[in-house]
């Protein structure tokens, strides 16, 4: 709800979000003091309602300098905090148990299902990389490769609002789509630096949400978690976190929807995504349609584990991109989820299963990547293996990538990226945004 008031001193009328009843704020036209009411004016028309003003509230939502003034100083970096609230592994233990449940006789494939639990990536979850059957063919066409050809920007609105976050300078405004299809229903939390900016004049980061197994979306996680995006935007660039198609909700595998011939909804969603593809390449296009104040040649994607698999994938197939930064990514799905190849069935429920492990995994299309890389790993990450990245790297190297490979010694898989892998890439974004 928003609330439509009239400064006392020269009459401008100005509407605001209902969260800012109560506050202070100063007219951007006569310079009055004012206190934002807790109701609208009775005698206020609607129609006559001006949005934007000044000195930290919104406009339209973030401020934009239209003038030629010097850009504020870029602001202090904020220290990424030690620890992160553990993510379970229960996305991918309902799709098992469900697979299961269906073919519940077969007691060895109950046995390969559970061992494949501990076996497959979560956002912060142990376990060893499988080493499955790499794909030995693939189909002309395939349902990824077509949704990719057939991709057309599905319009999310422009945010209306924005609220400032608690402890920072930076203001975060949410938007929803309500669309059909790859992309139609997405998610997004906008981070904007502080200050008014000039149109184009800021580097831009998208970031996907982390913790899949790699065979279903996220959505976004809660409003007051900001650690792998604030930092960003304290330094002085634009972020967008955006959701992936075919987040896995329930826990119960009775709840788990399917749809009329056993197959699990969520991935089917994913997969027709193409394993977010097609959730990043819409935010690129958001940012270039909505947001005056990217510099449209600096759009950068960055993800951790699930979710820098996305951002690599998207590095093959989004020219846009000024670059790609990745955390621990699982750069080998094919041969980390390979065995599930194997398992009798296993297409009535991941329908096309071969074909999109092959399609979503980064080594498959590394030549591909036309934007520099900067690659993150900790050695002693124990859900994906450090091995895993730097054979990546390597094959990237082999095939012209510009590619940035930073190893570091502890810190697992999910505290090396906070404290020392997102500091790192901010510099690493920053040389390349000049």
């Amino acid at each position: 709800m928003t609330i439509r008031f009239q400064c006392p001193g020269c009459n401008k009328t100005y509407q605001v979000d209902d969260q800012l009843a109560g506050k202070q704020a100063k007219c951007k036209a006569c310079g009055a003091s004012m206190a934002i009411p807790s109701a609208a004016s009775p005698a206020l028309k609607p129609e006559t309602a001006d949005d934007p003003f000044e000195y930290g509230l919104k406009e339209s939502p973030f401020p934009v300098e239209s003038t030629s003034a010097p850009l504020p100083p870029k602001p202090r970096l904020a220290t990424p905090p030690p620890s992160r609230p553990t993510r379970s592994n229960s996305g991918l233990k309902t799709l098992l148990i469900v697979f299961g449940s269906i073919f519940g006789g077969f007691t060895l494939l109950l046995v390969v299902c559970c061992g494949a639990v501990m076996l497959l990536p979560s956002g912060d979850g142990g376990g060893a990389r499988v080493s499955g059957g790499r794909s030995s063919s693939t189909s002309s066409v395939s349902t990824f490769q077509r949704n990719l050809q057939s991709f057309v920007y599905q319009p999310i609105p422009a945010p209306t609002s924005s609220h400032a976050i608690p402890g920072s300078d930076v203001r975060v405004a949410f938007v929803e789509s309500h669309g059909s299809g790859p992309a139609g229903k997405m998610q997004l939390r906008i981070y904007m630096p502080p200050g008014k900016h000039e149109p184009g004049s800021l580097p831009c980061v998208l970031v996907a949400p982390a913790g899949t197994p790699l065979l279903h979306g996220n959505a976004m996680d809660d409003d007051d978690y900001h650690k792998e995006t604030l930092p960003y935007a304290e330094a002085g660039m634009i972020v967008v976190f955006y959701s992936l198609d075919g987040p896995e909700e329930e826990d119960h595998p009775a709840q788990m929807a399917k749809d009329g011939k056993g197959a699990i909804v969520s991935y089917k969603e994913f997969r027709d995504a193409c394993a977010g593809v097609t959730n990043g390449k819409n935010v690129v296009e958001y940012v270039v349609r909505n947001i005056p104040q990217a510099d449209p040649d600096k759009i950068f994607a960055a993800g951790h584990s699930s979710a820098g698999t996305v951002s690599l994938l998207l590095g093959a197939y989004e020219p846009k991109l000024a670059g790609v930064v990745a955390f621990a990514p699982c750069s080998d799905v094919e041969g980390r989820l390979g065995d599930l190849v194997g398992i009798a069935g296993v297409n009535i429920i991941f329908p096309g299963i071969k074909q999109f492990l092959h399609d979503s995994s980064p080594d498959n299309c590394a030549a591909q990547i036309d934007c520099p890389v900067f690659l993150f790993h900790a050695r002693d990450d124990s859900n994906v293996e450090f091995g895993e990245s730097l054979a990546f790297s390597k094959q990237l190297t082999q095939a012209g990538v510009d590619v940035t490979f930073v190893p570091v010694n502890s810190g697992e898989h999910y505290s090396s990226m906070v404290n020392e892998g997102v500091p790192k890439a901010v510099e690493w974004i920053r040389e390349r945004a000049k």
